[in-house]
């Protein structure tokens, strides 16, 4: 028996990827999609405008921050007013070079982590960014969950309170 190597490929790149939208808010949670892929979903479904762009309320980033996942000109051609990263630094995501072109490319918005600590060192690593997001000046607030919590709570139909 042969097995075409292809359908294996895109076996292991499936992912859910999907917008979601209500009360004129949208939502793009890209599971772990590759941003090429995500990409071409937009494409084809219509949801890029005429300049090629999309923007977004809230973007769940691919696969916790991982840099296999992401390239720079996803976050040129993709943005939003929150972005949210959920990872514990298990296979060291979010990678660094995620964030760093996070702190490239990324302006005047809300990124929202779900922990500052974890394995490998991420608080380290969020540190790291955090002071090249001050540094840049770009307008970027770094957003962790309260004391004591391990969850955000993002409420777009509600204004938030920062």
């Amino acid at each position: 028996m042969t097995i075409d190597s292809s359908l294996i490929e895109d076996l292991i790149l499936s992912s859910i990827v999907c917008v979601v939208e209500f009360g004129g808010k949208r939502i793009l949670l890209t599971g772990d999609g590759r941003c090429d892929d995500i990409l071409d979903g937009l494409s084809a479904n219509g949801l890029l405008d005429e300049s090629g762009k999309a923007h977004f309320d809230i973007l769940k980033m691919p696969h916790h921050g991982s840099d296999a996942n992401m390239k720079p000109d996803f976050l040129l051609t993709v943005t939003a007013d929150h972005y949210v990263i959920s990872a514990d630094g298990k296979h060291h995501n979010p990678d660094r070079t995620t964030l760093d072109m996070m702190a490239e490319n990324i302006r005047s918005r809300t990124i929202h982590f779900i922990n500052h600590d974890g394995e490998f060192d991420l608080g380290e690593k969020m540190d790291g960014f955090a002071q090249k997001i001050s540094a840049n000046g770009n307008g970027v607030v770094i957003s962790y969950p309260g004391a004591g919590k391990n969850s955000s709570v993002l409420n777009l139909l509600d204004e938030l309170p920062y």
